[in-house]
């Protein structure tokens, strides 16, 4: 089938070709149009404020109502790994377990030797006053 204009009907539309035939019945495509105007001038630009005009610009409407919630999309490529976190507090103490088997004697353990280990009372007295006695004359100092 071809588009081509193959009649006139009135001044009201243009025939513009047969769209089904079978012999019987005929169906035709008409374009509806009105009388045709006077050819315009050539070159002429139309001039804002003389052929057209532009009014202001109005104020903003109202927002519309939402639309209808979309078909949920495809899941997402997982993310980078994230920094390591801060470390978390201790938990709960478990229940306590059964004892095991005692174990094997361990060797000998240190002896203390007096003066290098410990002191006695008495070496203890005699380093407060050894201590003391270095100290300077307290007269006419306030603590």
């Amino acid at each position: 089938m071809t588009n081509e204009l193959i009649g006139i009907i009135s001044n009201e539309g243009e025939l513009k070709g047969v769209i089904e035939d079978d012999s019987f019945n005929v169906i035709v495509q008409i374009t509806e149009s009105g009388p045709r105007g006077l050819p315009g001038e050539d070159g002429y630009t139309p001039v804002k404020g003389v052929d057209y005009f532009d009014g202001e610009k109005g104020d903003k409407g109202d927002k519309g109502d939402p639309g209808e919630k979309g078909d949920k999309g495809d899941k997402g490529d997982p993310g980078e790994k994230g920094e390591k976190g801060d470390k978390g507090e201790q938990g709960i103490q478990g229940i306590q377990g059964e004892q095991g088997p005692k174990g094997d004697k361990g060797d000998d353990g240190h002896t203390p030797i007096k003066g290098t280990d410990y002191w006695t009372t008495a070496d203890q007295a005699s380093i407060v006053a050894d201590v003391l006695a270095a100290l300077p004359d307290g007269d006419g100092v306030i603590y």
